[in-house]
């Protein structure tokens, strides 16, 4: 089975610290969108985009999480189409695996 259908959003129950990022801005945004798709309607690996993402979150989103976002898809951790839409990758999904109990 692939990595995106062996776990669910919602099996991720760990605290994302000390991820491959080593960076607390990163990890932050890396939960802000599990939160996203664990709240999702069928709380499955669904895009999203970044429209999204700021109605998603409760905070006053910044243009840095738009580029660490872009810069995740750079690495590979997401995907993003032409119409700016993010796909989860089997990458960042296996970061979350790290993190289920």
């Amino acid at each position: 089975m692939s990595e995106l259908g062996s776990i669910k959003p919602s099996d991720v129950q760990r605290p994302l610290f000390d991820t491959p990022w080593q960076n607390s801005e990163r990890e932050t945004i890396a939960t802000n969108i599990l939160k996203l798709a664990r709240f999702s309607k069928k709380d499955c690996w669904e895009s999203f985009t970044w429209e999204d993402y700021e109605k998603f979150c409760s905070h006053h989103v910044s243009n840095m999480e738009h580029m660490i976002l872009d810069e995740f898809v750079g690495k590979g951790y997401l995907s993003k189409n032409t119409e700016g839409v993010y796909n989860f990758t089997n990458k960042i999904i296996g970061v979350y695996m790290m993190y289920c109990d």
